[in-house]
């Protein structure tokens, strides 16, 4: 049929310009749009074949006086619309989904940072048990978890290196129990004390929390193999030992819920901390799977995956200070973020992901990640921060590899 329409184009012009150049009258318009709302050029023999829309092209021809093409036996049936109308019902479906899309975000947006805070509050208690276990507990996020679970009148257990008083602050405000671990994650072999020390507690949140950022962006190759060590023990090992510590007794109980602290990062690439978001990457993939396997009972995996938080933690990369100071609003303190994250676990429906904070919501919202291509992305940041750490004397060119010694002939040129 293509090629039969394409033999046939020069004949159908003259019967197309003819019919056009009538398009100022009344009637032709009304005949066009009425009869006649789908067009293509296509042959037909008369009276051997239905033709498929309402309008014979002789008739028309004869009606508007138009010259029909030599030929007899190849009659042009010109209607240009249905390209037209093509096109324009593809648009309208796209601008469907899109609609529906743009609703189904609002809708989301509206109940995790608007409805969680006026509505109905959740009994935390009730709902998961009495014991909330927050790693990293003392300072930054984990501390803001481990006060919004106090002010929910869970008791606390603070697992963390560093203790910076958290005891006295959280017993000093909240009248509920406060238990601390001194651990040191970076140690691998610490979990069986940890599971003894767990086993009497009616665990019923366990949020994962700790972890350990780096002090510079830098290179991988330019890192030190203890700290890579460290930082893969810490974000990734941390999280499957603990969980399969709590999970053992939730299950038993069939509740409880399991907060897994992931980045952004984990979905936008982050050279120069390769595999600070490889980690979180893992940790957004083992809570994908560990919902899926919890799937049917009463415990809940949530993964949040904030953007850049004004902690400590991250606040010692000295190439991100300058950068965490120039909007508030965007780069939260810990102890704001964590209220808006620990809001969003009063919805009933509690969604796998979430970024925590509504300004990162937005960040992702105006920014769609599907249709990002990771590799441009991850390009466009190292261009961006190359200057930065060239000034700084933290970047080294890669090295290019030497070819193999070169032979010198007898005459002295080189093969």
């Amino acid at each position: 049929m293509l090629a039969l329409s394409v033999a046939a184009l020069p004949t159908s012009r003259a019967f197309t310009s003819a019919l056009r150049s009538r398009m100022s009258s009344p009637l032709m318009n009304d005949e066009l749009t009425t009869t006649t709302e789908c067009y293509i050029v296509q042959l037909r023999q008369p009276g051997t074949c239905e033709t498929p829309f309402p309008v014979e092209p002789l008739r028309v021809a004869r009606r508007f006086n138009v010259e029909l093409p030599p030929s007899p036996d190849m009659i042009p049936y010109v209607v240009d619309l249905m390209t037209c109308g093509f096109f324009w019902w593809v648009g309208a479906g796209v601008s469907v989904l899109w609609l529906l899309w743009l609703a189904e975000e609002v809708y989301r947006g509206f109940m995790n940072f608007v409805w969680s805070r006026i509505g109905p509050k959740k009994d935390f208690v009730e709902t998961y048990g009495k014991w909330a276990v927050v790693t990293g507990g003392s300072d930054g996020i984990g501390k803001g978890w481990a006060m919004e679970f106090a002010k929910r009148g869970m008791n606390i257990c603070v697992i963390s290196k560093d203790e910076f008083n958290i005891t006295q602050e959280i017993q000093s405000q909240y009248p509920v129990e406060v238990k601390y671990i001194n651990v040191d994650f970076s140690n691998p072999k610490v979990y069986d004390g940890l599971e003894k020390e767990l086993s009497q507690l009616e665990i019923g949140i366990l949020a994962n929390n700790v972890g350990m950022f780096l002090r510079d962006l830098q290179l991988f190759f330019n890192a030190s193999r203890d700290s890579l060590d460290k930082m893969v023990e810490v974000n990734v090992k941390t999280v499957v030992m603990m969980t399969q510590i709590v999970l053992k007794k939730m299950v038993v109980r069939n509740k409880g819920l399991i907060i897994n602290i992931g980045s952004l990062s984990s979905v936008l690439p982050f050279p120069y901390a390769t595999v600070y978001g490889a980690c979180k990457s893992f940790v957004e993939e083992f809570s994908l799977c560990l919902e899926a396997e919890l799937t049917g009972s009463n415990i809940q995996v949530h993964c949040v995956r904030p953007y850049f938080v004004n902690t400590n933690l991250v606040s010692t990369c000295e190439n991100l200070k300058g950068f965490l100071s120039l909007t508030p609003i965007v780069f939260p303190r810990p102890h704001k973020f964590a209220s808006s994250a620990a809001a969003i676990l009063n919805n009933k429906s509690l969604p796998l992901y979430t970024s925590g904070y509504w300004p990162h919501s937005l960040l992702v919202f105006f920014m769609p990640l599907k249709l990002i291509n990771k590799s441009w992305y991850a390009k466009m940041v190292v261009l961006f921060e190359r200057s930065h750490l060239k000034a700084e004397g933290l970047f080294v060119p890669t090295p290019v590899p030497a070819g193999p010694p070169s032979k010198k002939t007898a005459n002295g040129t080189s093969r």
